[in-house]
């Protein structure tokens, strides 16, 4: 097996079993030949903990993923018509014995404009800058003294246009600093990093990971009272009919006790409110 590969497949898998790094499997990495006509991606449908040598990637011509974004009719089009094209391209660009039909990563020309290995993750310690009405200046204090900082990207919407965003804010960065970002946060979304080694890329992983956890609050012991017998059957009839809504098909419904992350949410004053607003990451 190819050596890129090998790596991709070894980074996907430590990420990918990291809970706290991924929400329900998702994220997505990739990795380049060194001869930089190639690029291993994950395929979409796939959790990064399962990845290995038979399923969980495709193989693509960089230069074909990079005329996409390359392409100023693409930009004309309406979103639909757009993304469906770009999505359409991307499996084009594919040259490898996969027969599964799985999807290349939607995101395919977002990482061939990044360095060798790239690592993309929706860690909640990370969610919790983005996703925060001041989080772009907190995270300018926590790598106020790095040479390099990370590239903080304004929310855009997924696919094409946050492909070509990104392409010019990677180029501005490169003017400013001599080179790529190896850190790019993305508001309202994740974390991408990327390096020239695979284990270069998890160690930068960890260190932002680390450093940003290390300046959030700890979350206070609290202790509910156990919830009623009745709300709790009300609760999970609730789920199931929701679930039937939308899938046909009648699921059975666990009930969990709170973690004491769930105690401390619920014991806010403002908790009610909080769950009537609308999700406040697209992930």
């Amino acid at each position: 097996m190819d050596k890129v590969l090998a790596d991709l497949i070894r980074i996907s898998n430590i990420a990918g079993r990291d809970s706290t790094l991924v929400q329900g499997g998702g994220g997505n990495t990739s990795a380049k030949t060194d001869d930089g006509k190639y690029m291993y991606i994950k395929a979409s449908g796939t959790a990064l903990k399962d990845m290995n040598e038979r399923v969980g990637w495709r193989r693509q011509r960089i230069d074909d993923v990079l005329s996409v974004i390359q392409d100023e009719e693409l930009a004309k089009l309406n979103d639909t018509k757009r993304e469906n094209e770009v999505m359409r391209r991307l499996l084009e660009a594919c040259e490898d014995d996969i027969t599964s039909g799985a999807r290349p990563s939607v995101e395919s020309h977002l990482h061939a404009q990044l360095d060798k290995y790239v690592i993309h993750l929706h860690p909640m310690v990370i969610a919790a800058y983005v996703n925060a009405k001041n989080g772009k200046t907190q995270l300018e204090k926590l790598f106020r003294n790095e040479k390099y900082p990370p590239l903080w990207v304004p929310y855009t919407d997924p696919g094409f246009l946050l492909a070509r965003r990104i392409a010019k804010l990677t180029g501005q960065y490169k003017e400013r600093y001599g080179r790529k970002p190896s850190i790019l946060i993305l508001a309202k979304h994740g974390l991408f990093v990327t390096a020239d080694s695979a284990d270069k890329a998890l160690r930068i992983v960890n260190k932002v990971i680390k450093r940003c956890r290390n300046k959030l609050g700890v979350l206070k012991a609290r202790k509910l009272k156990p919830a009623a017998e009745k709300d709790i059957t009300d609760a999970q009839l609730a789920i199931r009919r929701a679930v039937f809504e939308v899938t046909g098909q009648y699921l059975p419904v666990k009930y969990y006790k709170p973690t004491e992350g769930v105690a401390a949410f619920i014991a806010r004053k403002d908790a009610a409110k909080l769950l009537r607003t609308p999700a406040l990451n697209p992930d």
